[in-house]
């Protein structure tokens, strides 16, 4: 925190402010002068009214406990500092660094980069928290969508919480990052500048306060996207105005606590926590050793990241259409309430994952980019067990620990366990333990007999610890019925068709990552540009057309949607084959309006239905070329 002094001027009364701290409050020391003669000076807690009302005492002025608010929000409005100039985010990129950046959204192995990039910076991940640093990012990415996601990072003091959020926020430009070493009960509303899409970056939960306006604020700003605040201040004059405060979203939290935060906001938070165990820390020892005797790898270029960030924001689509969200919110837990606010946060970690895929997916007719499995495959690996303590009610890995070991303690029924054993018996600090004990208490899974206060606890075992909770489906399970026999479902499997075995025992073919032209030829290249929806009559005045898109012609008496037509073409010399039901989620229509289209295209032979018979949403699409490479035509012949 600065350690200058700052002057500011209320009501003819000058305030000289020293050595401001955020630490439970603004605590700072503060000199009140009229006329340049002393009235009062100490050092004292600006968040507390018993504070405030006592310096003005001692000024002889009781005036002075409300001036003494203000005093406190224009200095956390200095301390804030600035929003970024515009200069900052409309920087030209340098084209070396954005051909990096682009080789990284590129790259499949894209978070495994940021993973890597995060260590050479610094931060180790330990035993149990290697999928942190990816979490991280993903999270901070999200504010690029309509709805950021928000993330609580816990742990005790000193197991590196802020160190991994401040490291994986280097790989972001400065201007998305909003970080405060803590608030004052409503420092948000003071903070200025534009919140829409950055990220709050808020180093210790306790500055956001359990309860009270401040936490309303910091609720409202994280979930509606927006805070209206109205409130009244005295101007220059000494009259009482009023005044609405607005803080425009969307806008993202992450912030770290070892104590926990108010349960309306740990609603809308994911909780994560740092691994803490032995083993963990000796990974941290050795990572400092390293870094000591110089072992340690060369800081990372960060230009590329910037970049990536820079070419998100300015070229990057950040809309994104989920195929299979429907089928993943029937197979969510749903025994709680509070998956109303976690399943739209899961959905966001696979936009957000699929917004830094982009270049790598395909686009539907809106120009939305189309998540694939592999997106929400990705993101279940990040946060599947997070989602699991969720539906147990916050039983931890930890609190599971420490039930355990207090239940194989306890052997006689009158017998209760202290700290001091369990810690033994777990090889921990009692302070590394406490916070999980606290917990287990709370949920009722440990008692405490002991209610004097500051008194060792004497810890017996309470309700049983109900078994894990699986609570995200396995990414398999989202597939359809012939997808896990076998077939393979276009644009879902990116990076794994090279070992998916299709319909027919053919591989599918890997589709590349940008549109290839049509060829001469193809209804896609022949036929007028329509709008999405136009209908053509393929009638006389169309002969030449039609004879060159290879319609037949007596359909001069049917309407046909070429336009619709075309995108089929275009996605089918691009994947070879595609399910039924996934080529209308491409094309951006209902299955209903492509069936027509696909059963009249098979019937001039401009593609193969697979199997042959009724067309089904799971029937398999695919050129002419692509069913001979598999041998359904020669298999329909038979047939």
């Amino acid at each position: 925190m600065r350690g200058d002094a700052f002057e500011i001027i209320v009501h003819g009364v000058r305030y000289l402010v020293e050595e401001p701290v955020l630490r439970d409050g603004l605590r700072a020391t503060v000199s009140a002068l009229v006329d340049n003669q002393l009235l009062a000076t100490d050092r004292l807690n600006l968040d507390r009214e018993r504070d405030r009302r006592r310096f003005a005492e001692r000024a002889g002025n009781p005036a002075l406990a409300d001036d003494l608010l203000i005093v406190r929000e224009r200095l956390l409005e200095y301390l804030a500092g600035p929003p970024p100039g515009a200069s900052e985010a409309d920087e030209t990129l340098d084209g070396e660094a954005l051909a990096a950046a682009l080789a990284l959204l590129d790259d499949p192995r894209l978070l495994t980069r940021v993973t890597e990039t995060v260590a050479a910076l610094g931060w180790m991940p330990p035993p149990g928290g290697e999928h942190l640093p990816a979490l991280v990012y993903l999270v901070l990415t999200s504010r690029l969508l309509e709805r950021p996601v928000n993330l609580l990072v816990e742990g005790p003091s000193g197991a590196g919480k802020t160190l991994l959020i401040s490291t994986v926020a280097q790989l972001f430009p400065a201007d998305a990052i909003v970080a405060l070493t803590g608030m004052s009960e409503r420092g948000l509303l003071y903070l200025g500048g534009n919140l829409s899409h950055r990220m709050l970056l808020v180093t210790e939960a306790a500055g956001l306060h359990r309860d009270g306006i401040g936490a309303a604020i910091m609720r409202s700003v994280t979930w509606e996207g927006r805070v209206r605040y109205p409130t009244v201040e005295k101007d220059d004059s000494g009259r009482l105005v009023s005044r609405t405060i607005e803080l425009a979203g969307p806008t993202g939290l992450v912030t770290t606590t070892t104590k926990g935060v108010e349960d309306e906001l740990a609603t809308r938070l994911l909780a994560v926590s740092v691994p803490e165990d032995p083993a963990a820390t000796r990974a941290v020892l050795l990572a400092i050793g390293r870094a000591a005797n110089g072992s340690a790898p060369e800081p990372p270029d960060l230009a590329p990241w910037h970049a990536l960030q820079r070419w998100l924001e300015r070229e990057g689509a950040r809309s994104v259409t989920i195929p299979y969200a429907e089928r993943l919110a029937e197979r969510v837990s749903a025994d709680l309430v509070r998956m109303r606010r976690d399943f739209p946060q899961l959905l966001n970690l696979i936009c957000a994952h699929a917004l830094l895929h982009q270049r790598q997916r395909e686009r539907d007719t809106h120009g939305r980019i189309i998540a694939t499995l592999e997106d929400y495959r990705a993101v279940y690996q990040l946060v599947a067990p997070l989602y699991g303590v969720i539906v147990s009610g916050g039983i931890t890995p930890g609190v599971r620990e420490v039930v355990t070991a207090v239940a194989e303690l306890c052997q006689d029924p009158e017998e209760t366990v202290s700290l001091a054993q369990l810690a033994r018996l777990l090889g921990r600090d009692k302070s590394r333990i406490s916070r999980h004990v606290r917990r287990a208490v709370e949920l009722g899974h440990l008692v405490n007999l002991e209610t004097g206060r500051g008194r060792p606890a004497k810890l017996r075992p309470g309700e049983p610890l109900p078994p894990p909770v699986t609570a995200l489906p396995e990414p398999e399970t989202l597939l359809l019925t012939s997808e896990r026999n076998g077939a393979t479902l276009a644009g879902d499997c990116d990076h794994d068709a090279e070992n998916t075995v299709a319909p027919g025992g053919a591989t599918p073919p890997q589709h590349p990552q940008r549109p290839s032209p049509p060829d001469e030829g193809s209804v896609a290249s022949v036929a007028p540009p329509l709008r999405p929806g136009e209908q053509r009559c393929f009638g006389d005045a169309d002969a030449e057309i039609a004879d060159r898109c290879g319609v037949a012609p007596q359909m001069h008496t049917m309407m046909f949607d070429a336009a619709i037509a075309e995108q089929v073409c275009i996605r089918l010399r691009r994947l070879g084959g595609v399910y039924a039901y996934r080529l209308a989620e491409v094309v951006g229509v209902p299955f209903a309006t492509l069936q027509p289209v696909l059963e009249w295209l098979a019937r001039q032979g401009q593609l193969v239905v697979w199997p042959s018979g009724t067309m089904t949403p799971e029937s398999v699409i695919a050129s002419p070329d692509e069913a001979r490479r598999r041998g359904w035509l020669s298999e329909q012949k038979g047939g």
